[in-house]
């Protein structure tokens, strides 16, 4: 009898599903054509440079957008749907304003053993993941580098899950989130990024971060702040009201920012651990 996975598992006992079919991949090719719903994804250990199928084939549920210097791939109606790497399989797209993977109206997603990332730094918009309208979506152990602006991105979206992952070195920031709800970051590693507020939360309802690592991030006084809260840079304060945020048990380390959080009133703080950061102790 095959082995299920941990995450596998629970993610077959939170949502009651059980994908139909399980594929092996090992070209960017052979997993765009993978990518269907009631799928489950084992990629193989090696580099999958999206880049190279980028607009020259056609996929059911997946259309390419060109973000000025390339395209990004856009799957959209995917569910039940999961995706295993064991931490040996890298996914990456060349165009610097483009996000590898940008989810749109999917449910029931799981990312296990992966990492996503460009192959050349970038700026102005152009991310790691981005989630829109999207529901009941898990990310474990997996690996979010930057080059694109912010690690991971949620519009309109909940119930999503990041458990011991790491994003890193992102030109921007490190989370954005809009107008969504439950959301969770558990024993996940933020660092090594900056230039802007870096994790912004918009409209949002039950955000928590839990357990989770923020060190050697950074950022200027024109955008200061590590946690912004229905604010913008560009609008300012923002006619939204986010509730339950929470942040508990988690440890600030060498972060050159400026200040924790514009609206202290908005985030709730528990047993949090503060050494030799820039902004002071909350």
């Amino acid at each position: 009898m095959q082995k299920i996975g941990v995450s596998l598992l629970m993610f077959i006992l939170f949502h009651g599903s059980v994908f139909g079919t399980r594929v092996v991949v090992s070209t960017p090719l052979e997993l765009f054509n993978a990518l269907k719903s009631d799928t489950e994804i084992e990629l193989a250990p090696g580099t999958y440079n999206l880049s190279e199928v980028a607009g020259l084939y056609t996929f059911p549920n997946i259309a390419w957008e060109n973000n000025y210097d390339g395209y990004e791939p856009v799957l959209s109606g995917l569910n039940n749907l999961s995706l295993f790497g064991k931490k040996k399989a890298k996914i990456v797209i060349e165009p610097r304003y483009a996000w590898v993977m940008n989810f749109v109206s999917c449910s029931n997603l799981l990312f296990d053993g992966l990492t996503f990332g460009h192959t050349e730094a970038g700026s102005c918009m152009g991310g790691v993941l981005s989630f829109t309208a999207c529901k009941h979506v898990r990310l474990e152990n997996c690996h979010l580098f930057g080059s694109g602006t912010v690690g991971i991105q949620a519009q309109d979206s909940e119930n999503i899950t990041v458990n011991q992952c790491d994003i890193y070195e992102c030109t921007y920031g490190l989370a954005y989130l809009y107008t969504s709800n439950n959301i969770t970051f558990t024993k996940t590693k933020f660092r090594n990024t900056g230039n802007f507020d870096l994790i912004e939360i918009a409209g949002c309802k039950q955000v928590t971060f839990n357990s989770c690592m923020f060190k050697g991030n950074y950022n200027s006084r024109y955008a200061p702040h590590l946690f912004s809260v229905d604010a913008n840079i560009l609008h300012g304060e923002l006619p939204l009201l986010s509730n339950e945020i929470t942040i508990e048990k988690c440890t600030f380390n060498n972060n050159q920012v400026h200040k924790f959080v514009n609206s202290p009133q908005k985030v709730k703080l528990i047993n949090n651990t503060f050494k030799k950061n820039l902004f002071e102790n909350p």
